[in-house]
């Protein structure tokens, strides 16, 4: 029985404690609540000024708009006509280069030219000397072919007039021997004979001509 009475008193020594924190905590609240929310003023003496507004900033300054110029060119650049944040417009000249280098180039590029549209007449030149001396080789040629052509017939006439010639020779050799008989044997005059012999040595004289020919 007095175990149980025991108990009974300790719990309930608990609840009022913990009903006395509570409730300190609920007046704790209320009363720096309250005061914290309090409104505060603050006086100063007025003072007549220029009234200032002060901006502040770190880190790194940047341009408002960021614009990307390329270009193949490159040289060393004789005039700036543009700064940073400046406004340009479309078609406007920005920069440029100094032109020396680029000058010497052009001048350099035209000399070759000059050079090469020289060698060019001169092979043309030499072309035309080639086709010149390409004709007069095929006249040459023409020629050479005409005159064999000519030696040729020639030749072949000559040929033909040797053929000739020793037949008539052989043919009157042939005649004179048979008057050379005739006359032997008494049958016909000297005279005669010495027609044929004559024919003979003409025709001989023609067949000793057409050999040398």
């Amino acid at each position: 029985m007095r175990s149980f009475l025991f108990l009974v008193r300790r719990k309930r020594i608990y609840f009022i404690g913990a009903a006395a924190v509570i409730v300190l905590g609920v007046a704790a609240f209320l009363y720096f609540g309250n005061s914290a929310s309090a409104e505060q003023y603050m006086t100063a003496k007025v003072e007549r000024g220029n009234l200032r507004n002060t901006v502040t900033a770190t880190g790194a300054v940047q341009a408002v708009t960021t614009v990307l110029v390329g270009s193949q060119a490159s040289g060393t650049i004789s005039a700036l006509y543009a700064d940073f944040n400046s406004k340009v417009r479309k078609g406007q000249v920005i920069a440029q280069l100094d032109p020396s280098t680029t000058q010497a180039q052009v001048t350099q590029a035209r000399a070759n030219l000059a050079q090469a549209q020289a060698s060019l007449s001169q092979a043309k030149a030499g072309v035309a000397g080639s086709r010149a001396g390409i004709s007069d080789a095929r006249a040459k040629e023409t020629a050479a072919r005409s005159t064999a052509q000519n030696t040729q017939a020639g030749v072949i006439a000559s040929e033909a007039n040797l053929a000739v010639a020793k037949a008539e020779r052989d043919d009157a050799a042939s005649l004179l021997r048979q008057q050379d008989q005739l006359l032997s044997a008494g049958v016909i005059a000297q005279r005669d004979y010495d027609v044929s012999k004559t024919a003979y040595n003409t025709a001989d004289a023609r067949y000793n001509q057409a050999v040398a020919q």
